[in-house]
C-alpha cells in the first residue's frame, strides 16, 4: 500500500517541507496512518521499517500501542493478524538501542519512556529490550522530566506485575527514588500519584520517598482528579505507609468530588484508607451513598464491604452500608468469584456479635444477612472444589459466626477437600485452617482435624512465634482438641519450643544491636491502641534467630524497655535524620520470607491479622481472612480485575503475596503468658 503523502495539518506534520524518505517525513506518515484503521497503520509501519531510525521506531510503537489500547478490535487485530509484525518492530527497537551512537547518553528520555509505555499497553514483554532500555535509563535518569520518569516507572511496574519483575527493576526503582526525592518540587500531583502507584505495584519500598511525598503533596490535592486521589490512597495503603494528614486531605477532596467517582476508584480509595486503618466518617458515608447509584461489580462490592468491616465493624454506618449493599450482592451473586464470595461473607460476619454457644442459632442476625448467607451457601455447596484453602477457611469462619441452617454440609464438603490438600500445605495454612475448623460444632470435621494436628506436629520445627501463639490459644480455647489422640499430637508443642531455644519474630527488634531506639515497637507496647508514628510504619527488619530461650528473651526485652522508658520516643522521621545509612536501612526493610500467604502485620488492637493476596480484615480473634485485593490501572483505560488467590491451590493464578508494614514483637507480659501456658502443658 502506498504511503500517505506529506500534506496535512496537525502536530508533527509540517507543511510539506520534509524531504521524501527522510526520518521526519517517515514520522509524518506514521502519525497520519494512525488516524486511519489499524491495518493501514501497520502496513505503513512495515513499509518504512527498514528506513526507520530510533525516533521513528519509538513513534511507531507508541502509535500502535495507543490505538490498540483504546480500540478492542484493534487490540484483537494486533494479537492475531499482526503479532509477528509487532515482534519484528520490537526486535528492531532493541537493535537500534544496542547500536546507538555515543552509547547510552544519546538516547532521549522521552524515547525510552515511550518504548516501555508502548510495551505495557500492547501487553508484550521483550526482556532483552526491557533490559536494554533499563541500562540506558539508569545512566541518564537525571535528564528525565517529571512526567517522563513517572510514565517510565508506571510501565516498569505494569510489565513487572503482568510478566514478572526484571533483574534491573530493583536498581531502577532505587535510583529513581533518589532522583524524585531530590526534585519533588518539580512534580505535580498526577506525576506523584503515578510514581507512588508504581512503587506500590512493583513492591518496592522506599521510606524516604514516601515520607517526602506525604509531606509535599497534601497541599496539592485541590488539583487532583478522582483517579489520582484513589491511586495515591491505594498506593499508601498497599505499601503500609500511614500519614494521617495526607489521608485527611485526600478524603476531604474526595468528598468534594464524590459525584465524579467511578466504582473502581471509589473501591480503591476505600481499600487504601481501610488498609491503613484510616476512618473519615464523612467520606465513608458519602461513598456508601454514592456506590448504590453506580454500577459496582463483585470485586468493588467485596472490597467496600471489607473496608467498612475493617475500620468500624460495629459502627452504625457500617450496618447501614451492609444493608444497602447486600441487595446489590444478591443480584450479582452468581458472578462472584470464590475469593470475592468468601471475603464478602467474612466481612459481613464481622459486623455481627459472637454467635450462640450451641452453633445452631444466632438470634441477633438480621433477616437480610441471613438471606445472604443462605443464598451463598447454595453456591458454595455446589462447587467446593473451586475454593482455595484460604477461601474455605474464610467461609468456615463466617458461617461459624452466622450458623444458618445447613451450613454443616458446607463444613463437611470443605473438610474433605482440606483433608486431600494437607500433604501439599505449608504450616501457616494448616494452622489457620485448624483455627477455623475448631470454631465449628464438635461432631464436624474430626478426621480432618486429627490429620491437621498430626501434620502440624511433624512440621513444628519451622513454626514462627505467631503460629505458636495461635496454636496455644486454639489448644486452650477449643473443646474439639481435647481428645487423647489430638493431645498426643499437640501437647509436646512446648517441649519442641524449649528444645530449639529460639523465639522467632518479625518486628524491628530491640534485641538486635541498633544505635537508634525501636520507636515503632516502643509505641506498640506502651500504647497498644494508638497508631504507629506515621513515618515509623514499615521500618522493620527480621529479628535474628539464635540460641535464645524464652527467659533470656524476656530478660533482654525488659532490660531494653527499662532503658527506653526513660527516654522520649522520637518519630521515625527523626530516626532517619540521625544519620542511618540508606544501604543499611534498606536491609532493615527487607521482609522475612514467609512460609505462606498469611503474614503478621502491625496492628492497633490486641489481635493480629494477615495481609495476603486478598482482603485482610483485622480482628482480635485471629480469623483467617481473605481479600479481593483492589488494584488500579494508573493512567490507563484498561480497568484491572481481581485475581484468584493461590493460597493452597496451585491451579489458581494470582498475584504474589504482598505484605508490607511492621511486625509485632510480643510484650514481656504476653511472652510470659506463653511460657506459663507451655510449661503448664508439659507438667
Amino acid at each position: 500500500m502506498a504511503p500517505f503523502n506529506s500534506n496535512g495539518k496537525g502536530k508533527g506534520r509540517g507543511k510539506g517541507s520534509c524531504r521524501r524518505g527522510s526520518h521526519p517525513w517517515i514520522n509524518q506518515q506514521i502519525i497520519q496512518a494512525s488516524e486511519s484503521s489499524f491495518d493501514v497503520l501497520m502496513s505503513t509501519v512495515m513499509l518504512h521499517l527498514d528506513d526507520m531510525n530510533l525516533v521513528n521506531l519509538s513513534t511507531a510503537s507508541h502509535r500502535i500501542a495507543k490505538k490498540a489500547s483504546s480500540d478492542a478490535c484493534a487490540f484483537q487485530a494486533m494479537q492475531q493478524r499482526h503479532q509477528r509484525n509487532v515482534d519484528v518492530l520490537l526486535e528492531r527497537l532493541r537493535t537500534a538501542l544496542e547500536h546507538t551512537e555515543d552509547s547510552r547518553n544519546s538516547v532521549q528520555p522521552q524515547t525510552l519512556s515511550n518504548v516501555l509505555w508502548s510495551m505495557a499497553h500492547m501487553q508484550k514483554m521483550d526482556r532483552p529490550l526491557m533490559e536494554c532500555v533499563a541500562l540506558h535509563a539508569l545512566s541518564n535518569l537525571q535528564e528525565f522530566k517529571s512526567y517522563e520518569l513517572a510514565t517510565f516507572l508506571w510501565a516498569v511496574a505494569k510489565l513487572g506485575s503482568a510478566f514478572g519483575a526484571s533483574a534491573t527493576n530493583a536498581a531502577l526503582f532505587a535510583a529513581a527514588g533518589n532522583c524524585i526525592k531530590d526534585t519533588i518540587q518539580d512534580y505535580d500531583f498526577r506525576s506523584i500519584s503515578t510514581v507512588v502507584w508504581a512503587f506500590a505495584t512493583a513492591k518496592q519500598r522506599n521510606v524516604r520517598l514516601f515520607q517526602k511525598v506525604a509531606s509535599s503533596i497534601w497541599t496539592m490535592t485541590a488539583n487532583a482528579s478522582c483517579q489520582e486521589l484513589a491511586n495515591t490512597a491505594w498506593a499508601f495503603g498497599t505499601s503500609g505507609f500511614r500519614d494521617h494528614q495526607l489521608s485527611h486531605e485526600l478524603a476531604e477532596q474526595g468528598c468534594r468530588q464524590m459525584h465524579c467517582f467511578k466504582p473502581q476508584e471509589l473501591s480503591n480509595m476505600l481499600w487504601g484508607f481501610a488498609s491503613n486503618g484510616f476512618f473519615h466518617e464523612a467520606f465513608y458515608a458519602k461513598a456508601a451513598e454514592a456506590i448504590t447509584h453506580l454500577d459496582p461489580n463483585p470485586q468493588h462490592l467485596a472490597n467496600i464491604l471489607w473496608a467498612f468491616a475493617k475500620v468500624h465493624p460495629r459502627h452504625e454506618l457500617t450496618t447501614r452500608t451492609v444493608r444497602s449493599l447486600l441487595p446489590l450482592c444478591m443480584l450479582q451473586l452468581r458472578s462472584f468469584k470464590p475469593q470475592e464470595l468468601s471475603s464478602s461473607l467474612l466481612a459481613v460476619s464481622k459486623t455481627l456479635p459472637e454467635p450462640a454457644v450451641n452453633f445452631e442459632q444466632h438470634p441477633d442476625v438480621p433477616p437480610f444477612v441471613e438471606d445472604f448467607f443462605k443464598a451463598c451457601l447454595s453456591i458454595i455447596v455446589g462447587r467446593p472444589r473451586n475454593f482455595s484453602c484460604q477461601s474455605m477457611s474464610n467461609c468456615i469462619s463466617s458461617y461459624a459466626r452466622v450458623p444458618v441452617q445447613g451450613y454443616k454440609i458446607m463444613v463437611h464438603a470443605f473438610s474433605k477437600e482440606i483433608h486431600h490438600e494437607i500433604p501439599c500445605m505449608d504450616l501457616t495454612t494448616m494452622v489457620h485452617l485448624l483455627d477455623s475448623l475448631c470454631k465449628t460444632p464438635a461432631e464436624t470435621a474430626t478426621e480432618t482435624l486429627t490429620a491437621l494436628c498430626t501434620q502440624i506436629a511433624a512440621d513444628l520445627k519451622n513454626a514462627s512465634l505467631v503460629e505458636w501463639q495461635v496454636l496455644v490459644r486454639v489448644c486452650r480455647a477449643s473443646t474439639k482438641l481435647s481428645t487423647a489422640e489430638m493431645q498426643r499430637n499437640l501437647l509436646h508443642l512446648p517441649q519442641l519450643l524449649q528444645e530449639k531455644q529460639r523465639i522467632e519474630t518479625t518486628q524491628p527488634s530491640c534485641l538486635a544491636s541498633q544505635n537508634a531506639p525501636c520507636v515503632a515497637e516502643y509505641a506498640a507496647k506502651t500504647q497498644p491502641h494508638a497508631p504507629l508514628p506515621q513515618s515509623a510504619v514499615g521500618m522493620s527488619q527480621p529479628l535474628p534467630v539464635g540460641p535464645r530461650g524464652p527467659q533470656k528473651v524476656m530478660q533482654k526485652i525488659m532490660e531494653e524497655e527499662s532503658v527506653s522508658s526513660g527516654a522520649n520516643p522520637c518519630s521515625g522521621r527523626q530516626i532517619l535524620e540521625q544519620g542511618t545509612k540508606p544501604e543499611a536501612y534498606q536491609t532493615q526493610l527487607a521482609p522475612k520470607a514467609a512460609q505462606g500467604p498469611f503474614q503478621p502485620l502491625t496492628h492497633g488492637h490486641d489481635g493480629w491479622f494477615i495481609k495476603n493476596s486478598f482482603l485482610h480484615i483485622e480482628d482480635s480473634d485471629s480469623d483467617v481472612e481473605g481479600d479481593t485485593a483492589s488494584t488500579t490501572d494508573c493512567s490507563c483505560s484498561i480497568r484491572s480485575r481481581s485475581q484468584p488467590s493461590n493460597f493452597g491451590r496451585a491451579s489458581f493464578a494470582s498475584r504474589e503475596n504482598y505484605a508490607f508494614g511492621g511486625r509485632v514483637l510480643p510484650s514481656p507480659k504476653e511472652l510470659q503468658s506463653l511460657v506459663n501456658v507451655t510449661g503448664a502443658a508439659l507438667q
